[in-house]
């Protein structure tokens, strides 16, 4: 994943014994006479494992899951510093753990984070006071594209009806929607972007 500066790449690779670690690169090296470098980010000192890394959209967070004895956590590692190693980690937390967490999703202020809790539920956290907020999403399949551009909406699929639907939670009242009244859907949808 591209950092929204474009200067750097993370991603995720499994090593030979199958265990999945973050990479990075600057691409900074590109066009130098010596090749590019990829680092493993050992972000948390401890050699563990990592998924699904994010940066937040402003750029100064990463957020991933680390995979520990059946519990999936969900830390969020702040930066001091563009490149991609321990020294420029400011600090991390953990904003949720559980054995049916799935998905983390930033929001588009960088203030938030949601993810799937359980099959029921999807939790919301604000990162500034680590307040928690769970919403009721019964049915819910466990795949969290994004956050809408205005940050109020979250599009989820579910099978509360028997069928495959999109759903909309709106993360201000609480209230979820389908999306279609007797169509049958397996994408989620795009957002559209906020006009400049």
């Amino acid at each position: 994943m591209w950092s929204p500066d474009s200067q750097n790449i993370i991603y995720q690779a499994s090593t030979e014994d199958g265990t999945s670690h973050l990479y990075g690169m600057n691409i900074q090296c590109l066009g130098k006479p010596q090749p590019c470098e990829f680092h493993e980010l050992d972000l948390l000192s401890d050699q563990t494992t990592y998924d699904n890394p994010k940066w937040s959209p402003n750029g100064q967070s990463i957020l991933f899951t680390q995979q520990d004895q059946g519990v999936t956590k969900i830390v969020v590692a702040s930066l001091r510093c563009s490149d991609l190693s321990n020294i420029c980690v400011n600090q991390y937390k953990v904003v949720g753990q559980g054995s049916q967490v799935r998905t983390p999703i930033w929001s588009p202020d960088s203030k938030s984070i949601a993810y799937i809790a359980s099959t029921t539920t999807i939790t919301v956290v604000q990162l500034t006071n680590g307040e928690t907020h769970s919403f009721n999403t019964p049915g819910i399949l466990p795949t969290l594209k994004d956050w809408s551009p205005d940050g109020r909406y979250i599009a989820y699929f579910s099978t509360n009806t028997g069928i495959f639907n999109v759903y909309l939670l709106d993360t201000f009242t609480g209230e979820t929607y389908p999306l279609f009244a007797h169509q049958i859907a397996n994408v989620l949808p795009e957002w559209r972007p906020t006009p400049h």
